[in-house]
């Protein structure tokens, strides 16, 4: 099964039902009143952002991935988690089709460290290969931001005619992470 649906609190074809700890169940209509539930066990250090998320039945996607004989899913939401600078420095990103460069500045205007993170199969992937490399191309770069002791990103805004994008879909300038 392949696809990939965003519900709120779950609908009439696909629930996450918590049952306990990590341990939940998701059903999934397979025609009219028929079901199907299957155990989902969640080893994440998101497991508490997940269990509030459903607490305020708030939307999910869940995708469903048959790989070797077994069934991964693959549960996104979005969390919002307000973080202040913490003074100890930015890093600076250069966003290119083949990777992610980005560089360390601390306070007083010294370099810290630069590091180029390649990923030239963006440029060719399928859209759902392309959204997991560019997700794994992400954390690595904040795990190597967060390595520095540093919780803000600066990005640059470019502007370019003709542009598709709407400005509530550009991620650009200052962010904070945690």
């Amino acid at each position: 099964m392949n696809g990939s649906r965003r519900v709120t609190n779950g609908n009439h074809n696909l629930q996450l039902i918590h049952v306990e700890g990590n341990k939940f169940l998701l059903r999934i209509n397979v025609g009219y009143k028929q079901f199907i539930t299957g155990v989902v066990t969640i080893r994440s250090p998101y497991l508490p952002y997940l269990l509030r998320h459903l607490e305020d039945k708030k939307a999910y996607s869940v995708r469903i991935i048959r790989r070797g004989g077994r069934y991964e899913v693959h549960i996104t939401f979005d969390i919002e988690k307000e973080v202040k600078p913490n003074g100890r420095g930015v890093a600076g990103l250069d966003i290119n089709p083949t990777g992610i460069a980005a560089t360390i500045v601390y306070p007083d205007g010294n370099f810290g460290g630069s590091r180029w993170f390649k990923c030239p199969g963006l440029v060719y992937a399928s859209s759902n290969k392309r959204d997991w490399l560019i997700g794994n191309l992400v954390r690595d770069v904040v795990l190597w931001v967060k390595s520095f002791g540093i919780n803000t990103i600066v990005m640059e805004d470019l502007k370019f005619a003709n542009d598709l994008d709407t400005p509530a879909g550009n991620l650009t300038g200052l962010l904070q992470i945690s």
